[in-house]
């Protein structure tokens, strides 16, 4: 096998890169990403597929030994094992691949990148993770590749380990913002959850979050009053802003776009939280109508006594069988209950608190229709139930609003 290898001449020559910038080197340098993805394809390249303990093929990671290498019995340091420690309790990385990406870069920053592949050698583990025609598998090329890891070892890295939202899917980072805002009941932002991601999809004029445009429709809520939001936060947001009440709100904030663009891998998402990516990315829209959050409220069911989530498969088989009137709403889960309103003249259709609702649910037959059942004896004596059933051609905004609801009372089936 030759001596050289292409991809760690690729490293090196990000490597040597760092020597001529002013340190610390932050992620403002364009060799921190190529750096990084040419290690990353030396990690990928030559791993062995291994069978776990129920005897299936694993997927080769690279994070699986990067993570084993810091226990304890490996003589890891402690900076090592701070870095993968840090990365276990991240949530915003959800894969493997996002991990290892993370962990590179907490190693870069803690001056531990070398450790990793230090403990893979002086342990004999490469030769259980990679083949001999990798890099990691031959001797002559591990011990050409620890040179050059150990350069930026010597170096001071200043990267924020906090944009990490969207490491599962690339390695361009988005730009991000940290705000403050003054003290405050709400931000005046409406959210909706796509893969996990909080995006805004409305923000309301003369609100705290509206000021000088510090967030915009098509943003990411990324964290809250140091709090990261994620999905299981959704119906809970108001709790987050109550526990500092009186206090300056902080946010963390990745916008949507990026260098006169939009951010890459957001794109996706803006279309399945009904967004017009031309409008985000020109600033033109504004309201949660215009952004198609908005559903239609195809009628009620009475369900008699009967407010289990069996009921909505019923209900909602009967109201196609019936010819009532629709209107367009929205239907905003809050801290305490459910509230839709009309969309044409922002009018109150109906109120009803988690303590009324009993379940909500879709069905498979009907996948584009939802309900929910509450409590409401103001309709008639005999019938305490009444399932409220509604239709959107957006699956994310049904997944969005039933996750929600479920937040609210914590006793609901999702699918029937």
């Amino acid at each position: 096998m030759s001596v050289s290898d292409p991809m760690i001449k690729d490293l090196k020559g990000s490597a040597v890169h760092f020597l001529g910038v002013l340190q610390p080197v932050t992620d403002d340098i364009e060799a921190v990403r190529t750096f990084c993805e040419a290690l990353e394809r030396i990690l990928l390249h030559g791993l062995l597929v291994r069978i776990n303990a129920f005897g299936y093929w694993r997927d080769p990671e690279p994070w699986h030994w990067l993570e084993k290498l810091s226990f304890k019995k490996f003589g890891a340091p402690y900076l090592y094992q701070l870095s993968v420690e840090k990365v276990r309790k991240c949530e915003k990385v959800r894969t493997n691949t996002g991990r290892t990406r993370l962990l590179i870069r907490y190693c870069l920053n803690n001056r531990c990148l070398h450790i990793p592949f230090q403990l893979l050698l002086e342990t004999k583990q490469y030769k259980l993770v990679y083949g001999r025609e990798s890099v990691l598998g031959s001797d002559i090329l591990a011990q050409i590749l620890m040179s050059v890891v150990l350069l930026p070892s010597r170096l001071q890295f200043k990267l924020d380990t906090d944009n990490s939202r969207f490491l599962d899917d690339a390695w361009l980072l988005p730009a991000v913002r940290r705000l403050t805002f003054v003290p405050a009941d709400q931000l005046g932002i409406s959210l909706t959850f796509v893969d996990g991601k909080a995006i805004a999809v409305e923000v309301l004029p003369d609100s705290v979050a509206s000021e000088d445009e510090q967030i915009e429709v098509g943003d990411v809520l990324d964290e809250l009053n140091s709090v990261v939001i994620i999905a299981g936060l959704q119906g809970c947001m108001g709790q987050v802003l109550r526990k500092s009440a009186g206090h300056p709100i902080t946010a963390y904030v990745i916008k949507a776009k990026h260098k006169g663009t939009l951010y890459g891998p957001l794109v996706p998402l803006l279309r399945r939280a009904g967004l017009s990516t031309t409008q985000v990315l020109s600033g033109s829209i504004t309201s949660i109508s215009e952004s198609k959050q908005a559903m239609t409220y195809m009628g009620r069911v009475l369900t008699a006594d009967r407010g289990h989530v069996q009921e909505i498969k019923q209900a909602i088989r009967q109201l196609l069988g019936e010819h009532q009137e629709t209107e367009q709403v929205l239907l905003d889960c809050h801290d305490m209950g459910v509230t839709v309103t009309r969309v044409d003249n922002s009018k109150v259709l109906m109120k009803h608190s988690y303590m009324q609702i009993s379940s909500c649910g879709c069905t498979v037959q009907a996948p584009n229709y939802f309900a929910y059942i509450a409590e409401d004896r103001s309709i008639s004596p005999d019938n305490r139930f009444v399932c409220y059933i509604f239709h959107t051609e957006n699956q994310d905004l049904i997944d969005n609003t039933l996750t929600s609801i479920g937040q609210g009372f914590k006793r609901t089936h999702f699918a029937v």
